[in-house]
């Protein structure tokens, strides 16, 4: 864009140096905004966790001269299993990758990059009870960790002060 013709000499040439001037600086900031969001991390999905948990109400077969109570009992979340198949499927439950003893607890950790060829589901388990939660583990999740109590010589503890803790990132 030439403005010699419009204006006088020195002002055209003044004007062109300060056009070229703002053209620079906006491509500078280009490029400091497309390395800065290059440098981003990706969105980070929101973190999977089991509720602490769950309430069920059971029920049984009529029999004749018989009334059935069903009362509605609180289970509280035991642990998970990672499931290398669609929900309904579960025949593949993963094993951890990674155990760390660490005083009276154990860290369990799956990678599930590793096992992306398939679906992945998370099982939620809850004591005294058949009943689990299932959710569809997307591939921004990349690991499912849980720390539970644990002694050595009788394994899992199960005391309702230290409840598991887990997370699905």
């Amino acid at each position: 864009m030439s403005l010699a013709g419009n204006f006088s000499p020195e002002y055209a040439e003044a004007a062109e140096l300060a056009v070229r001037g703002v053209r620079v600086k906006i491509m500078r900031l280009s490029f400091v905004a497309a390395a800065w969001c290059w440098a981003l991390p990706a969105a980070a999905a929101q973190p999977i966790v089991c509720p602490d948990s769950i309430t069920v109400s059971e029920s049984g077969d009529q029999i004749a001269g018989w009334t059935t109570s069903a009362p509605r009992l609180s289970h509280s979340f035991a642990g998970i299993t990672v499931v290398n198949g669609p929900q309904g499927e579960e025949d593949y439950s993963l094993h951890p990758d990674d155990e760390t003893e660490k005083g009276r607890h154990l860290t369990q950790v799956w990678k599930l990059s590793d096992y992306r060829d398939h679906p992945l589901h998370l099982l939620c388990r809850y004591e005294d009870t058949a009943v689990t939660l299932s959710a569809n583990l997307p591939d921004e999740i990349q690991t499912c960790t849980i720390t539970f109590p644990f002694d050595k010589k009788t394994g899992v503890i199960e005391d309702p002060g230290d409840p598991p803790r887990m997370s699905c990132r």
